[in-house]
């Protein structure tokens, strides 16, 4: 019985982690074989916030994103900043 309760807990933990990760509104966060880059929002800043940018593995010479996703650096206790 404990090692079940055991599996059990694990697994809501799991599932509590994995969904911090998931996008709030819904969509797919990045289409499979795309590029995650991590971009520090001010090149010469430290302490700034980022953004991490979704590009295309088959497009060359984009002018932008396919898709950007800003992370929380101002708020909360999650708040992440990094130094450019």
């Amino acid at each position: 019985m404990k090692t079940y309760l055991n599996i059990l807990l694990s697994l809501a933990l799991f599932t509590a982690g994995f969904a911090v990760w998931l996008p709030a509104n819904g969509r797919a966060a990045f289409t499979t074989g795309n590029l995650a880059v991590f971009s520090a929002d001010s090149a010469t800043g430290n302490n700034t916030t980022f953004t991490i940018l979704e590009l295309s593995s088959t497009t060359a010479g984009q002018s932008s994103p396919v898709n950007s996703i800003a992370i929380n650096g101002t708020t909360g206790g999650t708040a992440l900043r990094t130094s450019g």
